[in-house]
């Protein structure tokens, strides 16, 4: 093979290289960025006193943030077209280790009803959609 060949053939390998470089930076710049579904948790900051009832409504409990004495009974109702659910957390305090309870699957019309018998701020969520969140907070009686 000539000299003059082995130039030619490495050139046209050289603008194979770049044009497929290009394509290459050409399908990676215009293809969309996945990144995963991440909503932030927004939680009132201020809880509302003495409400019992909380409803589900568009993938969010309402109110989010509650306050009530021990020994209130609260519930929990899905008014949403999708099942949710309420994951209270398990408690270890110095004198008891609670689990304080899971709704299971909630379907629309259906409530879960929870006593609170000890005083502490409790965050719960939803296992279906993990951005759900919602805090009670149980004082003491008065």
């Amino acid at each position: 093979m000539s000299r003059r060949v082995a130039w030619v053939l490495v050139g046209v390998l050289l603008v194979a290289l770049l044009a497929l470089g290009g394509v290459v930076v050409a399908i990676v710049a215009t293809r969309p960025v996945l990144q995963p579904y991440q909503q932030t948790p927004v939680v009132q900051e201020t809880p509302v006193p003495g409400v019992t009832h909380v409803f589900m409504r568009n993938n969010a409990y309402r109110p989010d943030a509650i306050q009530v004495v021990v020994g209130t009974a609260v519930t929990w109702t899905n008014e949403d077209s999708v099942v949710h659910s309420v994951n209270l957390p398990h408690v270890v305090t110095a004198q008891s280790d609670i689990n304080l309870g899971v709704s299971g699957e909630l379907r629309q019309g259906q409530s879960f009803t929870y006593t609170f018998t000890v005083v502490g701020t409790f965050e719960y969520h939803c296992a279906q959609h993990p951005y759900m969140i919602g805090v009670v907070i149980v004082t003491p009686e008065h």
